[in-house]
């Protein structure tokens, strides 16, 4: 008799988790992203969280990312860009299979501005940038209400990027963990 209850605790426990995977999800959290370069410098201040939801309404988990966090991984090796471009492979592999994934972009906000000594190269990338992004975007975004471009551009004579980027990704539990699989398959084929 007790052999059935620890079975059926046990049943409703794999169901409880099957459950938390079919109806969770990830969303990465972007508050500030900002880039700069201006006169050979690059700066770079981000403020960031991912965030495990269930229901997409009750928040399970929260890591916050900032640039400090991320220097630290690099110094500790526990990232190694090095051997991140050795696999070229591996990385095509990667991009696409993240490309080709099923997630959702929730709100995205851009603001920057761009200028470049040559103002013909300027007006072009003005041009390429204003017409990718909500190409790209407008797949993927949930709400229109939530998406904003201002992206401007300065003819000056020198060299200035500064982009602030605003968003939330939505990830579904199911979804990344198949994303995976087929990255892992592929990653073993070769």
């Amino acid at each position: 008799m007790i052999l059935v209850f620890y079975v059926l605790a046990i049943l409703i426990i794999i169901n409880l988790i099957i459950l938390l995977i079919l109806f969770s999800n990830i969303k990465v959290i972007v508050d500030s992203l900002k880039f700069t370069y201006q006169n050979k410098n690059i700066e770079i201040d981000l403020d960031s969280k991912i965030a495990l939801y269930l229901f997409d309404k009750v928040k399970l988990f929260e890591y916050k990312i900032d640039e400090d966090k991320i220097k630290e991984s690099m110094s500790l090796n526990k990232i190694n860009i090095e051997k991140l471009k050795e696999n070229k492979e591996i990385n095509k592999v990667i991009l696409k299979e993240i490309k080709n994934s099923n997630y959702s972009i929730e709100k995205f906000n851009i603001e920057g501005i761009l200028g470049t000594e040559d103002s013909a190269l300027t007006a072009i990338s003005y041009g390429i940038i204003n017409s990718i992004i909500p190409i790209y975007i407008m797949k993927k975004i949930n709400d229109v209400e939530d998406y904003k471009n201002e992206f401007k551009s300065v003819y000056i004579n020198r060299n200035i990027i500064n982009i602030k980027v605003n968003l939330i990704v939505n990830i579904k539990i199911i979804y990344l963990i198949f994303t995976i699989l087929r990255i892992y398959q592929k990653k073993n084929k070769k």
